[in-house]
């Protein structure tokens, strides 16, 4: 299997979408009125007070660390990223089952579980 370097991208371009004050606002918004469309349940997100700068310092660190990971040497960081998808994919879902985050927010699950699953099965040849 190759170096899945096409995972890493995505989820670089992701992080991306969300390290970038104002276009965060607004990819959330997005996501918000998709949810309201496909009639799914949770209420909106509004990012207030400190909570835009946590969501740009997340995606900020997202973009750093998959930079990190385009290199398929970089073994230990990549062993650390299946474990810090699983721990994304379970944030997520706290958060749909606790604070009504929109239930479009599961597809950020699956992302992370496919995304994992390739890594760890190109991650297995490499060991």
């Amino acid at each position: 299997m190759r170096f899945p370097r096409y995972i890493i991208l995505l989820d670089l371009f992701l992080c991306s979408l969300f390290a970038i004050p104002g276009l965060s606002d607004v990819v959330i918004a997005v996501i918000n009125d998709l949810n309201a469309a496909f009639g799914l349940s949770g209420g909106p997100v509004t990012l207030s007070g400190g909570a835009g700068f946590f969501v740009n310092f997340g995606g900020l660190l997202g973009v750093v660390f998959n930079l990190a990971l385009l290199d398929p040497a970089a073994l230990r960081l990549h062993r650390i990223n299946i474990v810090a998808r699983g721990l994304v994919s379970l944030l997520v879902l706290y958060h749909i089952m606790l604070f009504a985050l929109p239930l479009l927010y599961l597809v950020i699950v699956v992302t992370e579980f496919v995304g994992g699953l390739i890594e760890w099965r190109w991650l297995r040849q490499q060991e």
